[in-house]
């Protein structure tokens, strides 16, 4: 991979409220020099994210401008097109960027850093057999999450934010049924939570989950895994994606993607 490298940003224009390409203007108007060695590829799909990989040159590095549904994206694309080895980077631009944290990629600025200097590292994945969306980098989830989102996608993308409110009051505050997570006997790398109410829900938001101390009162309950089975009669999130509802199973592959962060970077 050479010093300079070249990028194709991959940006699907639904993104971010549909605010993306301008996030990404703004993003890169500090960096002329690796403007002039990028360009720009608009995705809406699997199968156009497709094309761009299987046509990516030898020293262009992909890009995924957007959350964490368009790092989703490109990562199936690498993987169905036989380059789950070749490096990725982001840039957080979407509505949720929750990938790049870990990695020090949380910023625009530290993800540009990361695709002017990074190096590649393997990184675990989570594989399902649901039918809409195979893979899960970030996270699967069905209550009161999905639900809200769920609400907040009915309505068209430049008033989103104001069906936030309606969302969260109409599925904050009750309890869902129709849901459950069967986990394998052995400890893990991920880890399954279980909210048993909204205020478990909503307390795990605010402070995390410290899961060498299991809750008091028993709620959120959590267990590592490495194998899961996933039910839901309502809407499930998948990335920050709302799919379909169904029985599915999960499974972590080790090494599954590789994504260009900075030397130091990785919270553990």
């Amino acid at each position: 991979m050479s010093a300079e490298r070249r990028v194709v940003f991959l940006v699907n224009p639904g993104a971010g409220s549909g605010r993306v390409l301008a996030r990404l203007h703004a993003a890169l108007a500090p960096a002329p020099q690796l403007v002039a060695r990028a360009r720009t590829a608009v995705v809406r799909s699997l199968e156009e994210a497709g094309e761009v990989v299987q046509g990516l040159a030898p020293d262009e590095v992909p890009v995924a401008a957007g959350g964490d549904g368009t790092v989703n994206l490109l990562a199936r694309a690498l993987r169905a097109a036989g380059m789950a080895d070749r490096p990725l980077a982001t840039l957080p631009l979407g509505t949720g960027n929750a990938f790049g944290h870990p990695f020090g990629l949380g910023t625009v600025r530290g993800a540009l850093r990361a695709i002017e200097a990074g190096t590649p590292r393997l990184i675990d994945v989570m594989t399902t057999t649901h039918s809409e969306l195979p893979l899960a980098l970030v996270s699967i989830s069905a209550g009161f999450e999905s639900r809200m989102l769920a609400a907040v996608e009915r309505r068209p993308a430049w008033r989103r934010w104001l069906g936030l409110v309606p969302g969260l009051l109409c599925v904050a505050t009750r309890s869902w049924t129709g849901i459950g997570v069967t986990v394998d006997a052995k400890d893990g790398e991920a880890e399954a939570v279980a909210c048993l109410s909204a205020r478990a829900y909503w307390r795990t938001l605010h402070r995390g989950l410290r899961t060498a101390q299991p809750s008091a009162d028993g709620d959120p309950r959590w267990r590592r895994w490495r194998r899961a089975r996933f039910e839901a009669d309502g809407p499930v999130q998948i990335d920050g994606e709302v799919v379909s509802g169904m029985e599915f199973e999960v499974a972590i592959e080790s090494r599954g993607l590789s994504v260009l962060v900075m030397p130091g970077g990785i919270l553990t």
